[in-house]
């Protein structure tokens, strides 16, 4: 009997001294979503170039014998760079002397021509001015004849009326005035042709102002000419490779004595026309328009940064957890010129707000990509649930997804 009782009082001392393990309790902070709108700031990486360069390369191969340019140095379109040795071009020069030959000829035509109106203009001027006079004095004999006769027939007349005279006097006087008034109207109608004549031997004049205009042209072009064919004898024996565009030298690997091909010898920039090339991802650039307010900073243009717009996609790229995008900035007014081509910049876009659920940022995976996973409780269950990220600031995230009001996210024990 007492060893029925000390089984069961060491399987009670046993039972009792045993200890029951307890799960550690973790707790799990969580907060509510809520739809709303915001905006956000994107700051993104950028890089300065121009948007025009253009090759130095010789137009043939020779040696370099002078070199005008150095890297680093403006020039002008067109501007010398370096001159090369190069074999004889003895067809240029040629070709050059019977252009010159030929614009002489006409010269010596042009002017043979002008001589010869100026002559001819000469002498019908005089004619004309002779004739003129001529006419003139003939009008004034005329009408003093016309009176003359008017008036002895006018006496005769009188004579016959107290007859004196007979009747056939005063037929052949007033007959004889007639004559006289035919012979005026006539010089009156030879002063009017020979006024006619002098006014277009005056008009003339323009012909021979045309043909002075055509001599200026004749030895404008002898000499244009003239300054081709040193040229091309400069050049029998030497070439000049020339500046394709204005701008800064920013390579010339050319020394005297050097010998080159027709490949690039260089390199020039337009300083003046700068773009900005951004690297965003495809959910920001989507958001972006030309109203868009985007800044470049860099140490070298202040704290306020350089005013640019955005223009266009230019490419995809692979890169990150997805897909980035080439955004094209263009300056607003005049670029900074301490900017200069293959900087590296950061460039500050104000994105416009967007409507959607906020979420704390702790909500969001540690990559925060643009597809994400939010653990959430939904009637006091957990869903996991995808969203899109639309943006981002210091302590929210604006998504897009399957979420419900009342919906409470994960923020710690994740």
């Amino acid at each position: 009997m007492w060893k029925t009782w000390l089984l069961l009082t060491a399987s009670f001392l046993v039972g009792g001294c045993q200890s029951v393990p307890q799960t550690n309790a973790v707790e799990v902070k969580t907060a509510a979503v809520r739809r709303g709108s915001m905006g956000n700031l994107v700051i993104c990486s950028g890089k300065v170039q121009v948007r025009r360069r253009a090759a130095i390369t010789a137009p043939e191969g020779g040696l370099v014998t002078r070199v005008e340019a150095a890297e680093g140095d403006r020039v002008r379109s067109g501007q010398p760079l370096l001159y090369l040795a190069v074999k004889k071009r003895e067809a240029q020069v040629d070709l050059q002397v019977a252009r010159l030959e030929q614009a002489r000829a006409r010269l010596a035509q042009s002017r043979s021509q002008l001589r010869s109106s100026h002559l001819q203009h000469g002498h019908k001027l005089s004619q004309s001015k002779q004739g003129l006079i001529q006419a003139g004095i003939a009008v004034r004999e005329a009408k003093t004849e016309v009176d003359a006769a008017y008036a002895d027939w006018q006496r005769k007349a009188q004579l016959l009326k107290e007859k004196s005279i007979a009747a056939n006097q005063v037929e052949q006087a007033e007959l004889q005035w007639k004559i006289k008034q035919y012979e005026w109207r006539q010089a009156i109608s030879k002063e009017a042709n020979s006024r006619i004549d002098s006014q277009s031997t005056r008009d003339a004049q323009q012909d021979l102002h045309s043909q002075a205009q055509q001599v200026a042209e004749a030895e404008g072009a002898v000499r244009e000419a003239e300054v081709n064919l040193s040229d091309a004898r400069r050049e029998e024996t030497e070439t000049v490779v020339r500046a394709p565009i204005a701008g800064l030298v920013t390579s010339l690997k050319v020394v005297p004595g050097q010998s080159v091909s027709t490949e690039s010898l260089g390199q020039i920039i337009d300083v003046s026309d700068k773009e900005v090339m951004a690297t965003l991802d495809p959910a920001q650039i989507s958001r972006l328009d030309e109203k868009s307010p985007a800044t470049v900073h860099s140490p070298l243009v202040g704290e306020k940064g350089a005013p640019i717009r955005f223009v266009d996609v230019v490419a995809a790229v692979e890169g990150g957890t997805g897909n980035t995008v080439h955004a094209r900035f263009r300056f607003i007014g005049t670029p900074p010129p301490r900017l200069v081509d293959g900087l590296d910049v950061q460039v500050r876009i104000q994105m416009p707000e967007q409507k959607g659920w906020l979420v704390p940022r702790d909500a969001l995976g540690e990559d925060q990509s643009h597809r994400n996973r939010l653990r959430l409780y939904r009637n006091r269950q957990e869903v996991p649930v995808p969203v899109d990220v639309l943006s981002l600031n210091e302590t929210h995230a604006l998504v897009a997804g399957d979420l419900q009001d009342g919906d409470q996210v994960v923020l710690a024990g994740r």
